[in-house]
This record gives structure tokens, sequence and C-alpha cells, in this order.
């Protein structure tokens, strides 16, 4: 039996507000080692491919901006033994910019990553997400399972994407 996770996200319309529409689908790349993962057995390697699909809605209303985006990603991968597995990858965040400085945005983020087969693993998180989509990324963690990354500067452990 196989466990599907559904994620709808609704994204309100504003009254006065102007909202974009950006839908990127392509290839993606992923390598998960024990060297930097936790939850991997000594010496194992994954790396894998998929496809993944980002839809980024942003609403100008006056002076503020709200960036909401749903990623999605599936694909395949083999172990350092050949062993294949699947995987599935999803993240959504909501941020809006400050008052105080118009390029740093703030909100929270919600990401998930499951790999299926003979090294079965799963990590993900809850947390307040601040950005300038630049140079500046920070996660305060709200809640988190499985070593996926490193708080706050979000640098990666076992989450591949």
């Amino acid at each position: 039996m196989v466990a599907v996770a559904v994620l709808v996200l609704v994204v309100p319309a504003s009254a006065g507000a102007k909202t974009k529409r950006q839908v990127e689908t392509g290839p993606v790349e992923i390598s998960i080692s024990a060297d930097t993962c936790s939850k991997l057995p000594a010496g194992t390697q994954i790396t894998g491919a998929g496809t993944q699909t980002s839809i980024t809605w942003t609403t100008r209303r006056g002076r503020r901006t709200s960036v909401t985006n749903s990623t999605v990603t599936t694909g395949t991968a083999t172990d350092q033994a050949g062993n294949p597995s699947t995987w599935v990858y999803s993240n959504q965040f909501s941020v809006t910019n400050t008052r105080a400085n118009k390029k740093r945005f703030r909100g929270s983020m919600v990401d998930y990553f499951a790999l299926s087969g003979a090294t079965p693993l799963t990590n993900g998180f809850l947390a307040r997400f601040s950005t300038d989509f630049g140079e500046f990324n920070r996660y305060k963690r709200v809640n988190a399972f499985g070593d996926p990354i490193e708080f706050p500067a979000g640098v990666a452990h076992c989450d591949p994407l």
C-alpha cells in the first residue's frame, strides 16, 4: 500500500491587489550522503533525478508584497549498491515584506522529503522563514523531524532540495 499526501494550497483574492502567477517545471537532481545526513547508514550515497513543478503567486497591494510558493518534486534514485528507490519532495512558503525593510520578507515554510526503497528516509520541518530572495535566508525552527537542515542557516543535512 502506498500512502499519498495531497496538499491543497488556497491563495485568496484580495480586492485592489495585483497578483502574478508563475509556473516553472523542469528536471532536478538529488544527492544525499551519510557524510552530511545523520539518518543514513555509514557509507551510504543516494543519487537521483526527478521532475519539479513550482508555482509562485506574487501579490502587490499598496506598498506591501506577498509571495506564496508551492513546489512538488518526484523522482527515482539509487544507492551506492545500485538499489532503486522513489522519492517525493514538497515545499510551501508564504511571506510578506516588512514595513521597515521592503526587501526583507517574513512568513512560514513547510518542507517534506520522503525516500522509499532499500534505504528509506523521511524528514521535514515547519519554520518561520525570513528572506530577501537573494543572499539572506533564515529558518527559525517551529518543528522538525529527521534532521532536514541546520537551523537557522538552512544548510542541508538530509534534505536534498
